[in-house]
């Protein structure tokens, strides 16, 4: 599967530092990002129908704040490993 990511908004209030970004494949209007702040964070942000960003939906710690790789898994959680 193909896709593009073209950036409409930038959201730096509430989308900060982000080392690792990715599309949910099962369903492209998620976004996740990564975050390299103090404890590490894991935002999940939604796309709308024209490409824009909204504010995010749900953030939790990912426990560290180095740079990080993400995955969807195929049970829908998402994995982080800093």
């Amino acid at each position: 599967m193909a896709s593009n990511l073209n950036v409409h908004n930038i959201l730096t209030s509430t989308v900060q530092h982000s080392s690792w970004i990715i599309l949910d494949s099962k369903n492209v209007n998620h976004l996740y990002a990564v975050n390299e702040v103090s404890a590490g964070a894991v935002q999940a942000c939604t796309i709308d129908s024209q490409g824009f960003l909204g504010t995010p939906t749900d953030i939790i710690t990912s426990g560290g704040d180095g740079p990080a790789y993400a995955t969807v898994l195929s049970s829908r959680a998402v994995a982080v490993v800093n």
